[in-house]
């Protein structure tokens, strides 16, 4: 079976979705509370193989029981015997690639079914199959649900490992025509009666003559001896009490990604017609390699679809191509959208700014330098704007950096990211900064048409100066090559010094401040390795001393903005 299309209507967080899939590996990223687990659970109640679901006011979108809950998916692939007539061969649609769902079948299409869950404020749900022509709707048992196989892998890890109701196991052993492991539990169980001998146990004896006595005096008369025993009901198969062991240790008291490993393969041995797999956090309990592993077996599978989310880069770089879906919510309408062809090399370069609520594209490495050790700043004075707690990413690499920032900000925004760029404004863009604003997009750019060195050497307090000088020797820039570069610069000013050294004592502190700010650009001497991070934490000594400088003031309202749109 595969899900086509999905609509939910006020469950949970999800006022409205609508959403038309065509991947059968389908991994779910975006913030916190934009509605990712929600999906998969709205997937899961309207394929429940169980008559009854445990449904609560909470379930409804602000709890609001006055509408009514529905879910809804057009599936195809599904069991031969639902086309015949008396189950649902009347109620066919068709689907293709095209054109989605329709009534009137073309040539190359695939019939479909629409399910359809309702539960209104009485708390009773509906299962039914829907004729998209007629509207005529017809009930949908849970049993025929069940033949759909649709199966949260990892939810019911203790009852997948062992015999029992509706789980893996139990499936796995009916489908595969073996001996009927209820068959086998009744005689484990009338074999376990027999040796069980009550002279082995004289305490429970003793006890029970003290209860023979009780008993009497409350008008009761025990036909026959109370012997100890065991009851064959308790050991029955819905109790699960058979369990699957390797090397005599019971699976359920493995590690958790053994765990969750065991049960996905024991719902791979029995999807052997296709299912549907539902894996919240899929990473949770996998080494990198692992998940690895498991990604690729679920994306090479010719017949099971799996609807996952993560908060980890790994899946992000292994499904990047084709797989990665980004969830947006707003005000209760959820939209999915696949990543654009255009982010993959940025998703693979930074996948953990996909994770983010709010990605920062940096101009250059100094940029996003800088703003590392600013952030420590803001985390120890304004605890509640730090990057860590509002969501923030700041992002940056050698390929999408410079001219290529600006477009990156414009696609990370056109793909439903909330985006901020900051960097110079030295030069022309493409996109401008206006046009990126109208998208939506932050735009944070040093006033005075400068880049980030220049803005700093500006503003900076006069011994901050000296000490980027320093800084700019012990990142490996030759004092002679700032005197060579500086020198026909202070020409101009009809300037004229012999060394380095003069420079301070010309008597002009803005020539000063221009001409190391033009050098500090000229020579990168903060745009390799590490030295970005050195020039921020440098900035972070003298941020209290430039309250009133433009360069505190656009760091200030960059992380504001960050900020408020966290929230």
């Amino acid at each position: 079976m595969e899900i086509k299309e999905l609509k939910i209507n006020n469950f949970r967080g999800i006022k409205s979705l609508d959403w038309k899939i065509n991947s059968r590996i389908v991994c779910l990223i975006g913030p916190g509370d934009s509605t990712k687990s929600t999906v998969l659970s709205s997937i899961a109640l309207l394929f429940s193989p169980r008559w009854n679901v445990q449904i609560s006011d909470l379930d409804f979108f602000k709890l609001d029981v006055s509408e009514m809950i529905e879910i809804s998916a057009v599936i195809t692939g599904f069991p031969k015997e639902f086309s015949q007539d008396n189950k649902f061969g009347l109620f066919h649609c068709f689907w293709n690639k095209e054109e989605s769902v329709h009534v009137l079948e073309k040539p190359g299409d695939q019939p479909a079914l629409e399910i359809t869950f309702r539960v209104d404020k009485t708390l009773e749900p509906n299962w039914v199959v829907r004729n998209l022509d007629s509207g005529e709707e017809k009930p949908i048992t849970a049993g025929e649900r069940e033949k759909l196989f649709v199966a949260e892998l990892g939810m019911y890890i203790s009852r997948d490992l062992s015999w029992g109701r509706f789980s893996g196991l139990t499936k796995l052993t009916g489908s595969k025509n073996t001996r009927s492991s209820s068959v086998a539990l009744a005689e484990i169980t009338r074999l376990a009666r027999d040796s069980f001998s009550p002279s082995d146990f004289n305490d429970l004896e003793n006890a029970l003559d003290e209860l023979k006595e009780v008993v009497i005096n409350f008008g009761v008369e025990p036909k026959g001896e109370l012997t100890p025993g065991l009851d064959p009901r308790e050991l029955s198969i819905g109790a699960g009490l058979i369990t699957v062991r390797a090397g005599g240790i019971p699976l359920n008291v493995h590690g958790l990604g053994t765990k969750r490993l065991f049960t996905m393969a024991i719902y791979h041995a029995i999807a052997e017609e296709g299912a549907v797999f539902l894996l919240d956090e899929v990473e949770t309990g996998f080494e990198p390699f692992r998940l690895r592993k498991l990604l690729n077996n679920l994306k090479n599978s010719p017949t099971s679809q799996s609807f996952i989310t993560t908060h980890s880069v790994t899946p992000i770089l292994e499904l990047a191509d084709d797989g990665i879906f980004i969830v947006r919510n707003n005000a209760g309408c959820t939209t999915i959208n696949p990543l654009a062809k255009e982010l993959v090399p940025f998703a693979r370069t930074m996948p953990e700014a996909l994770l983010s609520k709010v990605i920062i594209v940096c101009e250059g490495k100094t940029e996003w330098g800088i703003l590392r050790p600013i952030n420590d700043y803001w985390s120890k004075s304004k605890k509640e704007l730090d990057f860590g707690t509002s969501g923030v990413e700041p992002a940056f690499h050698n390929k999408y950096g410079g001219s290529n920032s600006h477009q990156q900000a414009e696609l990370l925004s056109q793909a439903g990211f909330v985006t901020a760029f900051f960097g110079d404004s030295d030069r022309d863009t493409n996109p401008t900064f206006e046009e990126l604003e109208e998208l939506g997009v932050g735009v944070f750019t040093w006033p005075g048409g400068i880049c980030t060195e220049q803005r700093i050497c500006l503003d900076v307090p006069y011994e901050g100066l000296h000490e980027m000088v320093n800084l700019a020797v012990e990142c490996g820039t030759h004092l002679r090559d700032i005197y060579s570069n500086i020198k026909p610069k202070l020409i101009k000013h009809e300037i004229h010094i012999d060394n380095f050294e003069e420079l301070w004592t010309i008597g002009n502190e803005l020539v000063i401040r221009e001409t190391l700010g033009d050098a500090f650009k000229s020579l990168n001497c903060f745009k390799k390795d590490d030295r970005s991070l050195q020039l921020g934490n440098l900035l972070v000594d003298y941020l209290d001393y430039m309250v009133d400088t433009p360069t505190r003031g656009t760091l200030d309202e960059l992380i504001m903005w960050c900020h408020e749109q966290s929230s």
